[in-house]
């Protein structure tokens, strides 16, 4: 169900074209507010898809698109005739960061069915573009539900596609992986053939551990990723780079915006579902909410063979329901 805010000055508008959203169409369930500060306390417990708005004040404009809290919004104009609305406070001549677009304005006076239509439009999901380069990341608040083994068969569905990268707190004993970090912080030229010369092969996956030692891990931050993700890529060789994360190297969540898909094993029982919302919640207050797009939430199979989880991946990714 898609769910929007309305905030509209005049209540008996917001409520009606509530009204109107809800019953019209049950995929849709909307929201009314009395101003934005309180649509602002709303999403830090919750969430929403769209919202329409005739206060864009707190409001940012980044390339002509309205959002509030990293929501996009549409600006209810009272004028039947609108060009483009410059954003309230700016002075003098006015640039593209500056503008509304006049696809997120909309006359609110017209006829409720066209309103509805415009938001139909707004938040249909495209189907995702087939990447031919990618970078995900296995990660779950929660310890011990299948991180590891679910990265591992990402990685071996790949046939030699994809490369498994370990970044989990505490690597297996032997593993040198500090190096790579190191260069890549400090510039060093011959970077690229050290992570190649530090790719193995383990249980028929490509594998390069690229950090050992947890202080090192919690010093990661998004260009490094970046970085190493473009190295791996460039090679040629690879179609996906598939990250095996640990808590210490998201000391700063916003590294989760490195990747395109983050794959999180979770658990029902009453303590995991706590640290669950718990995790969303923070996500919320740091305005990732387009990190929470991303995340796929999987129940893995936490017992059985590898054989076990190939299928569970198999049917993951050509069928979408394991």
């Amino acid at each position: 169900m898609h769910r929007i805010g309305i905030c509209d000055r005049d209540e008996g508008f917001a409520v009606g074209l509530t009204d109107y959203i809800c019953q019209a169409d049950g995929e849709y369930s909307a929201v009314v507010f009395s101003d934005m500060n309180s649509a602002g306390e709303y999403l830090a417990k919750n969430d929403l898809e769209l919202i329409l708005t005739d206060d864009i004040s707190g409001c940012r404009v980044e390339g002509g698109r309205l959002s509030f809290h990293n929501v996009r919004c549409i600006y209810l104009s009272d004028r039947r005739t609108v060009g483009d609305v410059r954003f309230p406070g700016e002075e003098g001549p006015a640039s593209a960061d500056m503008i509304i677009r006049g696809g997120d304005l909309i006359y609110k006076y017209q006829r409720l069915g066209l309103i509805l239509e415009h938001i139909r439009k707004t938040v249909t999901v495209n189907p995702p573009a087939i990447c031919k380069k990618q970078v995900e990341a296995v990660f779950s608040p929660l310890g011990r539900c299948g991180c590891t083994t679910l990265a591992m068969a990402l990685t071996e569905y790949m046939k030699g596609r994809g490369i498994y990268v370990g970044m989990e707190n505490y690597s297996p004993d032997g593993i040198e992986g500090s190096e790579i970090l190191y260069q890549i912080k400090e510039k060093i030229p011959e970077f690229a053939e050290t992570v190649r010369r530090h790719i193995t092969m383990s249980d028929g996956i490509e594998v390069l551990r690229a950090g050992s030692v947890y202080l090192d891990l919690r010093n990661v931050q998004k260009d490094d990723i970046i970085c190493l993700s473009d190295c791996l890529l460039q090679t040629g060789i690879y179609s996906t780079v598939i990250y095996d994360l640990g808590s210490a190297v998201l000391d700063d969540l916003s590294l989760l915006e490195c990747f395109d898909v983050i794959y999180m094993p979770v658990l029902d029982d009453k303590a995991s579902q706590g640290k669950l919302a718990g995790f969303e919640s923070i996500l919320r207050s740091l305005e990732l909410r387009d990190v929470m797009q991303r995340i796929i939430k999987l129940h893995v199979p936490t017992v059985g063979s590898r054989e076990k989880m190939a299928e569970y991946v198999r049917e993951l990714i050509e069928n979408g329901k394991p």
